[in-house]
């Protein structure tokens, strides 16, 4: 496992260089430990999370999505992130209407198209959720219902990433040092949608069970982990295995020697600020321009999620 050696530099690249340093004993750490923080309430982690939400509506109502049209034959789209270089990813339908068939596909925007990523896993119904600034796509199941496993998809190549033992999983998100999570359903004998979930970790190749990296937690389950920083900070929700009420946490990273990657501000406390809804929108139109608008307009935007 890599130690944090932080040397001594002049205060202007302090910050970035400790970041820098996170970032690097993460991505090598053969092992992560995590402590559960307290509790957070619901408005504190959705406001969190509100910068996604907010770039997700811009996507679907900005001129970007439209001007990329459809998959063949399809008619919905769905987008759920873009990176700094302009790519976006999302679900999307390849017949029409997309009522007839409940499979969704993974697709993200290439030479001024959809691509879907998963072509030769045609039965199971996915989404692709989340793009780093490398080009790292990560996503999963979409519905609970038919089979899809989490992903990554990089360079050409989608590699299934497996489950915990059930028949689906899903990632919801990836940093920049490449370490991805989600949750995984855990039980093979029962109804997809009525197996018990587990919030889970894919690093080095393999998935990890956080309930089983992470320290002093008692009676709780994590049931999915929704986000991760730069610095490998983890928010999750999750209940008492006996049922109860449905509480948020952030999971803080343990590393060699006790020591903590702490980002400023430190989730725990607050969380990030909320930046104003122009804001995003603005950005992604910058990050639009970028993108080699072509294809037909885009007649439907439907949230699979919504699908019963």
């Amino acid at each position: 496992m890599r130690r944090f050696v932080c040397k001594s530099l002049g205060p202007w690249l302090l910050s970035s260089y400790v970041a820098w340093c996170a970032v690097q004993g993460l991505a090598s750490a053969s092992v992560l430990r995590y402590e559960k923080l307290p509790s957070m309430s619901r408005s504190d982690a959705l406001a969190y999370l509100q910068p996604k939400v907010q770039i997700q509506q811009s996507l679907a109502e900005g001129d970007a999505v439209r001007e990329l049209g459809f998959l063949p034959g399809g008619d919905s789209i769905y987008p759920y992130a873009v990176n700094g270089r302009g790519q976006i990813v999302g679900t999307a339908t390849d017949v029409t209407p997309s009522d007839a068939n409940p499979f969704w596909r993974p697709v993200v925007s290439q030479d001024g198209r959809w691509v879907n990523i998963a072509p030769e896993y045609p039965h199971w119904s996915l989404q692709a959720i989340d793009i780093n600034d490398k080009g790292q796509v990560v996503g999963g199941n979409n519905n609970g219902m038919w089979e899809g496993e989490a992903f990554l998809y990089e360079s050409g190549k989608f590699q299934p990433l497996g489950t915990l033992g059930g028949r689906t999983s899903v990632a919801r998100a990836i940093n920049e040092a490449g370490l991805i999570v989600g949750s995984s359903r855990t039980s093979p004998d029962i109804e997809p949608w009525a197996q018990p979930s587990h919030a889970i970790l894919f690093a080095e190749g393999r998935m990890y069970d956080l309930n089983d990296l992470t320290d002093n937690l008692g009676n709780w389950n994590l049931h999915e982990a929704a986000d991760i920083t730069e610095e490998g900070w983890i928010l999750t929700w999750g209940y008492p295995r006996g049922g109860g009420y449905v509480e948020y946490n952030w999971l803080k990273p343990i590393l060699e020697d006790g020591q903590t990657p702490t980002p400023d501000p430190d989730p725990s406390t607050q969380p990030p600020p909320v930046p104003e809804p122009v804001s995003a929108a603005l950005w992604v139109g910058l990050v639009g321009s970028l993108i080699a608008w072509r294809g037909r307009r885009l007649k439907v935007v439907h949230d699979p999620s919504s699908k019963s």
